[in-house]
């Protein structure tokens, strides 16, 4: 995915009828799933009240297959999108607040690709070399410090950029499908030549 500029930014909010001065705050996943599901709480119930007052400018946005669709405040779900790319292009935030789940979370690296400032626990990048203050803001887990962490990426427009800029850098050089492919392939021959190898020894 290219990177953002700001009049992609503008149109896709406008596409999703939210207004061009909103920061948007992004979550996408699949609510069928609980860490997703309990995300959502997290949203509606904790993190967006939190900074109704202190950045009023804040929209949060979630999207996602079989999100339940609702408004409430400053939190806006609209379930499945086709497209979900729009929704990236919205948004000037990316969140991942998750208390549990397995594996590698491949909402983070969408939102790497995209080249957003991420705010996410360590279960929410786990698995995924992202360094705290460079490519994100990592904390240990949803509560104060995850407030507090977003609202200085909503303050601070500089450092939204430059923590966006690394993603998407570390997006290019590590995570990059081209990139992946030609890692596996390598694992593949080598696994190939050392496979020939041992065969010879034993032979």
């Amino acid at each position: 995915m290219d990177s953002i500029g700001e009049t992609d930014r503008t149109k896709a909010k406008a596409a999703m009828g939210i207004s061009p001065e909103s920061k948007v705050v992004l979550f996408h996943g699949i609510h069928s799933l609980h860490p997703n599901r309990r995300a959502v709480e997290l949203i509606a119930n904790f993190i967006a009240p939190a900074l109704r007052t202190s950045n009023p400018d804040a929209q949060f946005l979630i999207v996602g297959s079989g999100m339940p669709e609702f408004t409430r405040a400053n939190v806006k779900s609209l379930g499945y999108l086709e497209d979900l790319t729009v929704a990236l292009h919205a948004a000037d935030v990316a969140i991942v607040p998750l208390e549990g789940g397995a594996g590698v979370k491949l909402k983070v690296l969408d939102y790497l690709g995209a080249g957003l400032p991420i705010v996410a626990t360590k279960k929410g990048v786990e698995g995924i070399d992202v360094r705290n203050h460079q490519e994100a803001m990592i904390v240990d887990s949803v509560g104060p410090d995850f407030v507090r962490a977003l609202a200085f990426l909503l303050d601070n427009e500089n450092e939204r950029l430059r923590i966006g800029s690394n993603a998407r850098l570390l997006s290019l050089t590590k995570h990059d499908w081209e990139t992946i492919v030609d890692d596996l392939e390598s694992a593949y021959l080598r696994l190939c030549h050392e496979y020939a190898t041992s065969t010879d020894r034993r032979d």
